[in-house]
Formats: structure tokens, sequence, C-alpha cells
């Protein structure tokens, strides 16, 4: 993941993510990770867009590592600037907790 562009006033549409496993580049098995969330926070990592982080939800089958955001109009950053992603991988049961990498999100004002 390089960059998201993500448009204010949008919502109602999905950006899937791609997990991979770094040491076999195969998708990153998603099995026994319960709570997923993905955190956007401004660049200063002063501010918290949505507070708790927003859930996103695994498409079967799990050994894939694909994540689908439905985007609603309060995930997206406001005012239009530059923010950080990173999404958090937890296992409730062992306390495991994997994170990616810290990945950019632009947040764009409508043309129209």
């Amino acid at each position: 993941m390089t960059s998201i562009d993500l448009t204010i006033g949008e919502q109602d549409f999905g950006i899937e993510f791609a997990l991979k496993d770094e040491t076999t580049g195969a998708g990153f098995d998603l099995t026994g990770f319960n709570n997923i969330r993905l955190f956007i926070v401004s660049t200063d990592f002063a501010t918290q867009i949505v507070v708790g982080g927003i859930v996103l939800i695994p498409i079967l089958p799990l050994e894939n590592g694909i994540l689908n955001w439905d985007v609603q109009q309060s995930h997206i950053p406001t005012p239009a600037d530059q923010y950080y992603g990173l999404i958090q991988l937890e296992n409730s049961i062992s306390g495991e907790i994997r994170k990616t990498r810290r990945f950019n999100l632009r947040s764009l004002e409508s043309v129209v």
C-alpha cells in the first residue's frame, strides 16, 4: 500500500486491502484474528479520525488475507489534507497483535 485518495462527502463504497505475509509473499492468514481495525490519524499523530478505529471485514477464504473497508462519510478525514493509516489485527484469545506498516491517506475536496 502506498497511498489512498478519498473524497470528502463520498460514501457507501468499498476498498479492499490485500495483506501479504512478508516471509512467504502469500496472502496473510487472517485465521484467529477477530478484531481487525483501521486507524486513521493526522500526520502529527495528535488526532485520531474515528476514535477506536474502523472495523474491517475479512473476505473468505481467510488464508488470502483480504479485508474490506465499507467506507462511510464519517470515515473520511476533514479538512482535506494528508493523513496516515494503519491496520491492526488482534486475536483476543491468544492476545496476539499484528500491525501493518503505516500508509498514506489523502483526503480531497469534491470538485462538484
